[in-house]
């Protein structure tokens, strides 16, 4: 889960950035149904695993087939888009009613391809004398 975090947030932080972005986005807790028992979660989960890296007894003293339960659930719904933050990111939209963010580069991909095509039926029809 840790990697993923990563991945998401281009960090080596990991789950320390996924509660940071929690604890700045705390009116997600009003909107979004689990979110205190998620952060809760997720904190315990960090703790567990620090002890289990940083100690030098067994993993199965600190980590719980509950914890395990709880770790493999938050990743499918982390994989899957449907933890708090993509919630709360996904109502923000509604909210706000935005649908879709275009990114700089679907833009250009528009601006040129368009004219571009365009121009390729134009040669496709002078060319070829299609339609006369």
């Amino acid at each position: 889960m840790n990697r993923l975090c990563c991945e998401i947030y281009h960090s080596n932080e990991g789950v320390n950035d996924y509660l940071r972005e929690m604890e700045k986005k705390s009116y997600g807790a009003s909107r979004i149904s689990g979110w205190n028992d998620d952060y809760k979660t997720l904190k315990h989960l960090r703790h567990v695993r620090n002890q289990i890296a940083h100690d030098d007894t067994e993993a199965n003293t600190f980590c719980t087939d509950d914890d395990m339960k709880k770790l493999k659930d938050f990743f499918r719904r982390l994989d899957g888009g449907k933890d708090p933050l993509a919630l709360l990111k996904r109502d923000d939209r509604k909210r706000n009613g935005t649908k879709r963010e275009w990114k700089w580069w679907e833009i250009l991909a528009l601006v040129v391809c368009i004219p571009l095509l365009i121009f390729l039926v134009y040669l496709l029809v002078t060319n070829f004398n299609l339609f006369h």
